[in-house]
C-alpha cells in the first residue's frame, strides 16, 4: 500500500485541514480502519484526529483517491463531524455502543 498526499487545504474557522491523498494498493480495496492508521501515521497525527470523508476508487485499477480531514483536537472532531461517519468501517456493535455512549454524555440529568 503507498499514499501520496496531493493536496492540504487549511480550514482555521473549523481547526482542520482537508487532505486529498492518492492511495495505491495490492488486491481488494483496504478497510477503512487499515486506511485510517496509514493515513495518520503518514500525516504524523493520532487517529482520534482524522476523519475519512470517502474513498473513491478507480475503476479496473488498483488505485483511490482519499478524502480526510484533520482535526487539531479530538473535541473539535466531535463538535464538527457527523457521526456516522466516525461510525463507518467499525463492527455494528462497536459503533452502537460509542453512540450509545455519546448520548449519554450529551443528555444532562435533573435532578428534583
Amino acid at each position: 500500500m503507498n499514499l501520496r498526499v496531493i493536496e492540504k487545504k487549511e480550514e482555521p474557522l473549523l481547526s482542520r485541514q482537508t487532505v486529498a491523498i492518492d492511495l495505491t494498493y495490492d488486491g481488494a480495496t483496504p478497510a477503512r480502519k487499515t486506511l485510517l492508521k496509514e493515513v495518520a501515521s503518514v500525516l504524523g497525527v493520532s487517529e482520534g484526529l482524522v476523519s475519512i470523508l470517502r474513498v473513491k476508487n478507480t475503476f479496473g485499477a488498483t488505485k483511490a483517491r482519499i478524502a480526510v480531514h484533520v482535526y487539531k483536537e479530538s473535541k473539535e472532531k466531535e463538535r464538527i463531524e457527523k457521526s456516522y461517519l466516525s461510525a463507518r468501517g467499525m463492527k455494528k456493535e462497536d459503533a452502537a455502543a460509542k453512540d450509545t455512549n455519546e448520548t449519554a454524555e450529551a443528555a444532562p440529568v435533573k435532578e428534583g
